[in-house]
């Protein structure tokens, strides 16, 4: 019996000295490059660098090396007016987020009655805020929120975007309504009727009437291009 106390208590003192041993060697190899010590934002001017490192979860001096940067990334892209992401990890303890944010590209006015920022892509952004600009084409949906027609509002305007005939800058505003498509109201208020459906080959034929008109030194106060195989043009004469 006594053989098998003292062995019982060898053991129990080698275990003690094992836990003891491998907490000490953590502590020993624990470098400070190991834990986030510096953190650097670029690219970013609407969304501030303290929320990009909240939502990140990052705490320098504490927060591990070891983090998942595709976790800290979904986080950081619940913010709307964030594109894209990316962090790189850089030892010992530097960690840099390079942020792409969304630019505003028109104004919707929704079923709500509340105006929003939209991309190019259509997705909404953050509701109207003056230090945001307020020089944007704007989107009235008629009371209904129909995304299709919606769609194609922004495809006129993406198509705008690279014309010399009819620029971005010449919008002012469009309307989508399920009974009559979308219209397009210029800043020199021109009225263009678009209609619903093929939206690109209305539009380069609407820039083909606009050119000829100018050819004729010709001013178009009206065009309706909503059928395909007729187009009526009321001139300023």
């Amino acid at each position: 019996m006594k053989n098998s106390s003292k062995t019982a208590i060898r053991l129990i003192l080698i275990f003690i000295l094992i836990v003891s041993a491998g907490i000490s060697i953590f502590k020993i190899t624990k470098p400070a490059e190991l834990t986030v010590s510096e953190i650097i934002i670029n690219g970013n001017s609407r969304v501030s660098s303290g929320e990009i490192i909240k939502r990140a979860g990052f705490i320098a001096g504490v927060t591990s090396m070891f983090f998942a940067e595709s976790d800290s990334i979904q986080k950081i892209k619940e913010n709307r007016w964030i594109e894209s992401v990316k962090i790189t990890k850089e030892y010992p303890g530097k960690v840099i987020i390079i942020i792409e944010e969304n630019e505003p590209f028109c104004i919707l006015k929704g079923i709500d009655n509340i105006h929003y920022y939209m991309n190019k892509h259509g997705k909404r952004l953050g509701p109207l805020d003056v230090k945001q600009g307020l020089d944007f084409p704007i989107i009235f949906s008629d009371g209904i929120l129909n995304s299709d027609l919606i769609d194609q509002a922004i495809k006129i305007l993406n198509l705008s975007k690279s014309s010399s005939i009819l620029n971005w800058k010449e919008i002012s505003e469009l309307t989508v309504s399920p009974e009559s498509g979308i219209k397009l109201i210029t800043v020199d208020r021109r009225l263009i009727e678009f209609g619903s459906g093929n939206i690109t080959n209305k539009w380069y034929k609407v820039e083909k009437i606009i050119t000829h008109a100018r050819t004729k030194n010709l001013s178009e106060d009206y065009i309706n291009i909503s059928s395909e195989n007729l187009g009526v043009v009321n001139f300023n004469i």
